[in-house]
Formats: structure tokens, sequence, C-alpha cells
């Protein structure tokens, strides 16, 4: 029998730990997982195995070559190898397309369409830098990384432990005691500086555009003019029939208006800010204009105002917008944006 993988009398010892007497053999088409308690020796029997690690007793031969810490006999074979750990152990400063050229340049069998393929799915943005990623979304990029070699074994450390309900607003099934949890959270947390975040995003699209060799003023800002009035709600309006399209009208008990995010999640994909940071910049748009988070679809949020910002302040707010939601360039420019502004008494927001 040819064996993927196979541990005979493993053992690690450290100061306040021992592991030892692990054997088992994985076979082609086999899925094989580890069960145990936190400390049990999970995550130091698979780095053990990987080489991360040296082991103080048994022997580890992945398909059919003898492996230790450092061997020449693992680097051999490590691209055949996939392998998630549990956090994400690419740069801080690296955005996702940067790890698709690090996987060409590491692996011969690097497939740059299945890893596109894998980004797309997985709502991994393409200049969305580590930094920015949740730890879920982080272990994500990792699962995309791996697979898109066309590994003959996919080792994986608790690669899912953080795609949940508390970092993943999009993926969990309706459960009432789940959902107050994550609310008393989110309202326990503090309220972090909503400006300091659109500074930070603003920066982060003038880099980009650097980076495109894209002129900021007269590319991306543009001349301001060519704006409308919109006072509708488009996320729920039906231009062909002039109608509304079916929806929900919900009545929400927050003591402030941007604590609506602790109640009904939203974003944390593609571009989309996370809940908390979606709750300190709709503070900060409400103390500077009083706008409200009023309207929102799966993939649209829209803000209400009072009055429409002041003319000579709407090209502050255009950029802002367009630091916190990027997609708002595919169909006009950020000074085209800004004279809409001045004129609306609602924002619109959509991420692709």
């Amino acid at each position: 029998m040819s064996y993927l993988m196979e541990i005979d009398n493993l053992g690690k010892r450290y100061d306040d730990f021992e592991l030892s007497g692990v054997s088992l053999a994985v076979e082609p088409g086999c899925v094989v997982g580890f069960i145990g308690s936190n400390g049990a020796g999970k995550t130091t029997t698979i780095k053990a195995i990987l080489g991360i690690i040296a082991a103080d007793a048994g022997t580890v031969r992945l398909f059919g070559e003898p492996v230790t810490c450092g061997s020449a006999a693992l680097d051999a074979i490590k691209s055949r190898i996939g392998i998630v750990l549990d956090t994400c152990a690419f740069p801080d400063t690296c955005r996702v397309c940067d790890v698709g050229a690090i996987g060409r340049a590491a692996y011969r069998e690097w497939d740059a369409a299945q890893f596109a393929a894998l980004c797309d799915r997985f709502n991994l943005t393409p200049k969305k830098k580590v930094s920015e990623l949740s730890r879920g979304m982080g272990m994500k990029l990792s699962l995309a990384c791996a697979l898109a070699h066309n590994p003959d074994l996919l080792v994986l450390d608790e690669a899912t432990a953080f795609a949940d309900p508390e970092n993943e607003a999009d993926c969990y099934e309706f459960d009432l005691k789940t959902v107050e949890e994550y609310r008393k959270k989110m309202l326990a947390a503090p309220v972090k500086d909503g400006k300091v975040i659109l500074e930070k995003l603003t920066g982060q699209r003038k880099e980009e555009a650097e980076e495109d060799d894209m002129d900021w003023e007269e590319e991306i800002i543009g001349e301001i003019d060519g704006g409308i009035n919109n006072d509708r709600f488009a996320s729920y309006w039906d231009s062909d029939t002039n109608m509304t399209v079916p929806l929900i009208l919900a009545k929400i008990p927050v003591k402030n208006p941007w604590e609506i995010f602790a109640y009904l999640p939203f974003g944390n994909w593609n571009e989309c800010l996370d809940t908390l940071e979606l709750m300190a910049v709709a503070k900060y748009w409400f103390e500077q204009y009083d706008a409200v988070p009023a309207a929102m679809s799966h993939d649209e949020l829209e803000f209400l105002l009072p009055a429409p910002v002041p003319k000579e302040k709407a090209i502050d707010v255009a950029v802002e917008q367009y630091g916190f939601c990027p997609d708002l360039d595919q169909n006009a420019s950020i000074g085209t944006l800004a004279d809409t502004i001045h004129q609306s008494t609602v924002w619109y927001f959509w991420w692709d």
C-alpha cells in the first residue's frame, strides 16, 4: 500500500507538555480528522509532520519519503503539499493579488485561474491588503493559496475556526441566541474613530491610483458637474415599473443610529467594512451631517439626510465616500458624485 502520510510513534516534549505515541497512515483519497480538546497536541502533531518543529521521537514519511525538520527530502516534496495553519502567514502589507504572484513564483503547478476563481468565491478583493482582512477572511486567503497549486496532500489546522457569525456576517443560519450574543458584543465594544478610518481608506485609494498610473485630481476626482438630485431610496425602487420591490419595514430600537449594524449585520465582504468599522463611520457621518443609515439590501446601503451637504463640503464628502465604497467610481467620477451629494438627501452605496 502506498500512503500519502505515515507516522510511527511520533513524540514531542516541552517543559509543561508531552506528545507521545502518535501513529497513523493516510491513504490517497482519504479524509482524516484530529479531534481533541485545546492543548491536546493537534497543532504540535501537524507541525511535527510538516517539519515546522523537530520531533523528539518517532518517524514521519510523506509520499514514502522519510522527512525531518529541515531535511532536503522535505524541500523536494513541499510543492505537493497544501498547508493552512491557524493564522494567515502572509505579511500584512501583501495584497491578495500579491499572494497570487508569490504562488506563481513558489509552485510549478500554480493555477492562476483557479486562484482567481477561489478568491472570487471567497469574496477576496485583489487589491485588499492582508492587514485589512478579518481573521476568517485571512484563513480563506490561505486556503485559496493552498488549493491553487493542486496539492496531492492538503493539511488544515483549524482552517474554519474563524469563519463564524462573529467574523463572517453573511454565512450563518439564523439562531436567536447567536444573534443576541453578537449584538451585545458589538454594542459593548468601544466605537472607533470614523474620521481616522475614512482617512486611512482614502489614502489607500490614492495609493491604488498611483499604482495604476492614474492622476488623482484629473482622472479620479474630475470636474464637479453632471450630478443629479437623489431623494429616493434606490435599493427598493424598480425604475422599470416605478414601484417598490418587495421589502421589509423594520423599526429597530437603537439608542443611536449607528448601532443599527449591531442589529442587522452587514458588510465584511469585498471592500465593505466590518460591523465595528461601519458603526464608526456611521457615527462620524451622523455627527457631521445628521446622516442616518435608513435602507439596505444584501449589497446596498443608503443613508438619509435632513438636508443636502453644503456645496463647499461636497467634494470632501465625495472623497470620503469613495474611500468608504470604491465601487462608486464605476458609473461616474468623484467630482460628479460631489455634484450629486450637494443636491441630495439620500446617499447610495453599492459593493460589487
